[in-house]
């Protein structure tokens, strides 16, 4: 059965991110504190400021190792400190649930080849982000407010065609994966995957791979030998008139769209009269219907 990253328990785990905060499975660096200079030992030990003694244990898991003369304000255990943390993986989640967020924060936090995480609710915040701590990848989700995530990506990788970005959704279409990656996305896969999948697809992507959910990939395969030409029209959509025309054909008004993508009811109509003419629909119904066939459309429990 597969597990949610919502049913993690959440409590544990985070006792055990700070478990392993405490305890460092470094030895390159427990060597070269080893090898500090005596002189600069006794002056940790004489120093007035507050010590906190670091714990170490060797891959065996024996018992520790009390070092008491490591000082955390000391500058040498500072600076290898800060190596060690600048070899780990950075992320920047980007989801409007801030629950959903928290629950990918602790899962990635286990983990000790991920760094430091940043967290965005939409996708202008996380542009910004972006460009201030320029984090080694981008895991986002599609189905936000404001610019949204197919936007999102094109404007990350017009600022830096380096980005790597992982799209994590709720949808499994072929049409969103093929738009992503078309997009400029290095790797797809879907929040009802296992939790250890995300971690996967963050390593693989992080050292220049690719990665797609494994069966969404068989099925992107099937597709692509066998193009329909309503794919092929969806794909001449801009990313504004993907988003616009999904709204539409799911029941939104236009006045209801233009409020959900932060955009004037007058650029909602105009985009929706030239997504009727790529489509070569005439009404809103052949649209609808359209966008059904491509499983575009989103049921919703009353």
């Amino acid at each position: 059965m597969t597990t949610s990253f919502l049913d993690q328990n959440v409590c544990n785990a985070s006792l055990r991110c700070r478990a392993e905060q405490a305890v460092i499975v470094r030895e390159p660096l427990l060597a070269a504190l080893r090898n500090k200079p005596v002189n600069q030992r006794e002056k940790s030990r004489k120093s007035t400021k507050k010590t906190s003694y670091a714990v170490w244990q060797d891959k065996t898991g024996k018992a520790p190792i009390d070092l008491p003369f490591i000082n955390r304000h000391d500058d040498c255990f500072d600076a290898l400190w800060s190596k060690v943390v600048a070899a780990k993986i950075s992320v920047l989640l980007v989801d409007d649930h801030a629950v959903v967020r928290a629950g990918y924060k602790t899962y990635l936090s286990l983990s000790d080849k991920i760094g430091q995480i940043y967290e965005a609710d939409r996708g202008e915040t996380a542009c910004q982000i972006y460009n201030q701590h320029q984090p080694d990848i981008v895991v986002v989700d599609l189905s936000m407010p404001g610019i949204g995530g197919f936007e999102s990506i094109r404007r990350l990788i017009n600022r830096d065609p380096h980005c790597k970005i992982l799209v994590f959704s709720i949808h499994n279409e072929l049409v969103y994966v093929t738009r992503a990656l078309m997009a400029g996305a290095k790797g797809y896969i879907t929040k009802n995957s296992v939790p250890e999948m995300l971690v996967t697809a963050v390593y693989k992507i992080a050292q220049g791979g690719t990665y797609v959910d494994p069966d969404i990939a068989q099925q992107l395969a099937v597709s692509m030998a066998s193009e329909q030409d309503e794919s092929e029209k969806i794909k001449l959509l801009s990313p504004r008139e993907f988003d616009v025309f999904c709204l539409l054909a799911n029941g939104y008004t236009v006045r209801k769209a233009a409020e959900k993508l932060c955009l004037s009811y007058k650029t909602v109509c105009n985009h929706g009269t030239v997504i009727k003419e790529k489509m070569g629909a005439e009404t809103l119904a052949e649209l609808t219907l359209l966008a059904s066939r491509q499983g575009l459309i989103e049921m919703h429990e009353n």
